[in-house]
């Protein structure tokens, strides 16, 4: 083949010139059968799909040699929509030499044989496609090699097309942005709820690119974004947005939170704590009798004069219910994973309603402390639950998205619950469930952030609540 003929055959079958992200060729090469993309936006994750897609197809995968050739299945979110945008992607990889003559591309609508949506080469392998919206059962009347989901379907979808690669032990690869579709029933089935001890239906391995410009360059060096270009798309996402957007995180944050002041920069593994002022460790918690709702967190703190820094580190969360043994169990469990005993605790706060837990007249305090001190292995009361002093919750909120504005109030990421619970209470009851590790915040923080001698109504706090 002449110099010029080569040329002309790699300028028509751009499959064989792809060129993967260096983020992405790790899932490229994975053999895992289940292979999950969970990126932001705009970072080639469709493009390296479709690319698998034909590889998969006519047998000729560059980094797999043991791939054969297949019928597929592609699901995508719409079939009116989504259908013409992943024919793009697939377009932009096709091995064109391979089709069949009766398929072809129509610009803006897609792959058509014969007048039908599909994909069909000379050795009658076939691309079909089914919408994630529609009747699940005609994701069920496909019995195919390989299968592709663009974008998260209904649940009841996704199960169907997944069904349709187990007669062939086939593989199946997913890739999307967690925004704007519930993906809840998606998290629980790739990576179980560790909270609640669930563990996942199914094992996937998970790739997550990133929205920068060394994610998004080539093998071979070719720079897909620019860093400029990034700049720019970042800039026009609102904050509600941004945590899915540009980093590819399950969930975002609720325009309509009560603490509208929470973002991105507040969840932080160090905090600016000063080497010469001594380190507190402080408890809040809220004592209830449903699971879920014994709660406490765990934080560290600095007070000198006006300066305040607040960084919390640690929280347990009721995963059963329990007696105020357990709930002495969890708390010194939470203080043990940072490295913390009862005798370094210098103020425990607890929530004064008991629920119902107590008995003989006794609160929730009283029988916790005596637990804690107990399972310590103390024999004298060392370190004691006071009762909250809980306020109005206008004053509660205020004072956090004060704190959280200035820079006073850090949470460590690996505390996931109450990142969640910032990020989405609104006070309404649907979000009612977020509150008690809320609660148990503000009975440990509010006190230390706004102090009586503290202007307690400033003329923005309308503005921030």
């Amino acid at each position: 083949m002449s110099l010029a003929a080569a040329a002309s055959f790699y300028a028509a079958n751009k499959f064989y010139a792809y060129d993967s992200l260096v983020s992405l060729l790790p899932f490229h090469e994975s053999p895992h059968p289940r292979r999950l993309i969970r990126k932001p936006n705009q970072v080639g994750g469709s493009y390296a799909c479709a690319w698998e897609a034909w590889a998969h197809l006519i047998g000729r995968h560059r980094w797999q040699p043991d791939v054969r050739p297949a019928s597929g299945l592609v699901l995508v979110a719409n079939i009116e929509d989504a259908y013409p945008q992943v024919c793009e992607k697939l377009r932009l990889t096709e091995p064109t030499h391979l089709l069949d003559p009766a398929t072809k591309y129509v610009e803006g609508k897609g792959y058509f044989t014969n007048s039908r949506r599909l994909v069909r080469t000379m050795a009658k392998h076939r691309i079909e496609y089914r919408g994630g919206e529609g009747d699940p059962m005609g994701v069920e009347s496909a019995t195919v090699g390989w299968c592709w989901v663009d974008e998260p379907p209904k649940q009841t979808h996704l199960g169907a097309a997944i069904s349709r690669v187990a007669v062939a032990t086939g593989p199946c690869w997913m890739n999307f942005t967690p925004i704007n579709r519930p993906v809840a029933y998606l998290r629980l089935r790739t990576e179980g709820d560790p909270r609640r001890d669930v563990a996942p239906l199914e094992e996937w391995v998970q790739f997550r690119p990133k929205l920068t410009q060394a994610d998004c360059t080539t093998v071979g060096g070719r720079v897909i974004r620019s860093q400029a270009s990034i700049d720019i798309q970042v800039a026009g996402y609102d904050a509600w947005e941004r945590m899915q957007r540009v980093y590819g995180e399950w969930e975002g944050i609720s325009d309509v939170r009560r603490f509208s002041a929470f973002g991105e920069d507040v969840v932080s593994e160090d905090a600016p704590f000063d080497a010469a002022v001594d380190t507190s460790v402080g408890v809040g918690a809220d004592h209830g009798e449903a699971i879920g709702n014994q709660v406490a967190v765990l934080a560290r703190y600095q007070v000198t004069g006006d300066r305040r820094i607040v960084h919390v580190v640690g929280e347990t969360v009721s995963t059963r219910v329990g007696t105020e043994e357990d709930d002495a169990r969890a708390i010194l469990d939470m203080l043990a994973r940072d490295g913390v005993e009862l005798r370094h605790v210098d103020r425990m706060v607890g929530d004064v309603n008991s629920a119902g837990k107590a008995g003989a007249g006794r609160s929730v305090n009283e029988l916790l402390t005596e637990a804690l001190n107990r399972q310590a292995g103390y024999p004298d009361v060392l370190v004691e639950m006071e009762g909250a002093q809980k306020g109005r919750i206008l004053d509660r909120v205020r004072a956090l998205n004060l704190a959280m504005m200035r820079g006073e109030l850090l949470v460590h990421p690996r505390c996931t619950s109450l990142v969640e619970c910032l990020r989405y209470w609104d006070g309404t009851p649907a979000t009612e469930h977020f509150k008690h590790l809320l609660d148990a915040l503000c009975y440990l923080l509010c006190p230390l952030l706004e102090p009586p001698s503290r202007d307690r109504r400033p003329a923005a706090v309308e503005m921030i609540l």
